[in-house]
């Protein structure tokens, strides 16, 4: 199996077949930065290379899931570009999975 890369916002980890991505902004109640996103999106990538894993588990630090989208990182003009451009991967992820 591929090393797991290090990021910024998310603890990951696989054991047993079973992938664990932990959100990890407890301080921000686990908000969805553009930052987190894109992390997101690339362990996401990297599940989907990875065939011994069968199951991903998502879990929140702290005592919050998500709090949803960190409002402070997507104000200003150029957000709405931004958001789209950093969901377009969990669109594709979706379409592959019907």
């Amino acid at each position: 199996m591929t090393d797991i890369a290090r990021y910024e916002t998310l603890e990951v980890r696989v054991e047993d077949r079973i992938g664990y991505v932990l959100l990890n902004r407890p301080a921000k109640r686990n908000a969805l930065s553009t930052a987190l996103l894109r992390e997101l999106a690339a362990v996401a990538r990297w599940f989907d290379s990875v065939s011994e894993v069968r199951a991903v588990v998502i879990s929140g630090a702290g005592d919050h899931f998500s709090a949803g989208a960190d409002l402070e990182a997507f104000s200003g003009p150029a957000a709405a570009k931004e958001l789209v451009m950093t969901c377009r991967p969990f669109d594709a992820a979706e379409a592959r999975s019907r």
